[in-house]
Order: structure tokens, then C-alpha cells, then sequence
């Protein structure tokens, strides 16, 4: 998606840059998807609400949040940890663990004007270790792969008016008589009609008219390409701005705001 790649600092033409940056964008763009494995699901909503927390925070105030992570990561099984551990390890340990453990790490050599350099990138199979090391990387200060990241706050759809809030409680009704149906026909024991037609009556829900504010937010993390980007996409912009202009006629209609 446009504006969703790291700019972190520049260390030459090295590739430990680019697999760290890799690192980092396979983690972001798993906790956009929202599809987790089921054993992962808590961990990628604290994951997204750290990182939330991160961009949120002027760059003064990270130090505290960074200090606060390292105990996440260092309950992670696929870096060592777990819950059965009397203390959590530290990640610097927890690491050196996994490398032993399992794939070893990468090595990565480049010469540059502060001499000859060896760097590791750990090979991690869990899929938890690779989130928390990404996270690790994303909190890096040295690295600074958190500049430029923003999480969008546009709103994730169109709101539902009058007319739109009776076609989505039809939609919705036809959705739960479709599931009713295809678990009445896959129960053990079932016998079909004689015209081989299932029915099965709609049950429509009350779904009300929105208001802006009630509708969710998009919360997608994305790298701006300027300054003034807000949003992750051109959807969003738009959504925002019918947003913006539904308030702002709404305050123009308020009594209250009219001028006396």
C-alpha cells in the first residue's frame, strides 16, 4: 500500500538495512490484515495497541514506553520465554536463546568509514518471536524505523443514514438465514424436503443511523510520505473529508453556533 515502508537511518548500502526493514514491514502488515492465528489474537491487539501508544507519543516521551516493552517481549515462547518461566528473561537473552535453539542467524558484513562491521539478523520459526522482534527493531532508537509512522484515524467505512441502515439490517438478516441454513442441512440426521428447498424465516435486527463519530476507525499503520499525509489511503482521505463536511454542516445547523 502506498506509504507503507520504514525510512530508518541510513547505514550505507548495507542489507542488514533492508532484512531489518523487511522484519519490520512483515510485522506491520500482518497486524493491518487483522487475519492472526487464534493462539496469536491477544498478542497482536497488544502488539497494535503498544505500537498505537508509540506513534501517538511525541518522540520526547517514547524512552518510558520502550522500557515498558521489554517485559512483553520477553514472554514470548518463540524467543525463549514463557509463562511457566519464574521471571521473564530479558530480550537480549532471550534472543541468544533462540539463536541457539533453532535457525541460528544471519551474518552480515560491510566495510565502511568506521571499518569492517559484522552484523546478525536472528532466523526466529515462531511467528511471535518474529512479531516481537520486529516490534524490538521498530522501537529501536538507533535504527528510528518509528519515524514517519502514523496509525490512520480516518473512519473505516460510510456511516449508515436512513436508507442505508434498513438495506444492511437485510443484508445482515440474509447472512444469518444463509448460516442457518447451511448448519440445519450439515447436521447429522438431516432429512431435505420433498421439494428439496430449505426455508427459513428473516429476522431483521434494529440497525439505526450512525453519526461520524460512531463509526470505527480505519487504525492502520502506515509510513508517511510527507509531512502533511494524515491518512493511509485515497479512500480514507475521502472518508475523512465526508466526515469533516457532515460536521461542519451539522455546526452551521446547531442554533447554539448561529450567530445572534
Amino acid at each position: 500500500m502506498e506509504g507503507e515502508t520504514p525510512t530508518g537511518k541510513s547505514r550505507g548500502r548495507s542489507r542488514v538495512t533492508y532484512a531489518e526493514r523487511q522484519i519490520v514491514e512483515s510485522m506491520v502488515h500482518m497486524l493491518n490484515s487483522g487475519s492472526w492465528p487464534p493462539d496469536l489474537t491477544n498478542f497482536c491487539l497488544t502488539l497494535r495497541e503498544v505500537i498505537g501508544m508509540f506513534v501517538a507519543q511525541p518522540a520526547a516521551t517514547r524512552a518510558d514506553l520502550r522500557k515498558d516493552v521489554l517485559s512483553l517481549l520477553g514472554r514470548l515462547p518463540g524467543l525463549g520465554g514463557g509463562e511457566d518461566d519464574e521471571a521473564p528473561p530479558s530480550p537480549e537473552r532471550s534472543l541468544v536463546r533462540a539463536i541457539l535453539k533453532g535457525g541460528g542467524a544471519r551474518l552480515y558484513f560491510s566495510f565502511d568509514r568506521q571499518g569492517f562491521r559484522v552484523e546478525a539478523i536472528p532466523i526466529l520459526h515462531h511467528v511471535d518471536a518474529q512479531l516481537g522482534y520486529g516490534l524490538a527493531l521498530l522501537l529501536d532508537s538507533r535504527r528510528d524505523f518509528g519515524r514517519g509512522l502514523r496509525q490512520c484515524s480516518a473512519p473505516r467505512r460510510e456511516r449508515l443514514t436512513k436508507v442505508t441502515a434498513a438495506q444492511e439490517a437485510e443484508r445482515r438478516a440474509i447472512g444469518r438465514a444463509i448460516g442457518e441454513v447451511i448448519r440445519r442441512e450439515n447436521a447429522p440426521g438431516f432429512v431435505p424436503s420433498a421439494d428439496g428447498v430449505g426455508w427459513t424465516a428473516l429476522e431483521l435486527a434494529d440497525v439505526r443511523p450512525e453519526r461520524w463519530k460512531d463509526v470505527p476507525r480505519c487504525e492502520r499503520f502506515f509510513w508517511r510520505r510527507h509531512r502533511r499525509q494524515r491518512y493511509c489511503s485515497p479512500d480514507c482521505v475521502r472518508l475523512a473529508a465526508r466526515e469533516k463536511n457532515w460536521q461542519r454542516v451539522r455546526r452551521c445547523e446547531d442554533p447554539r453556533t448561529k450567530p445572534r
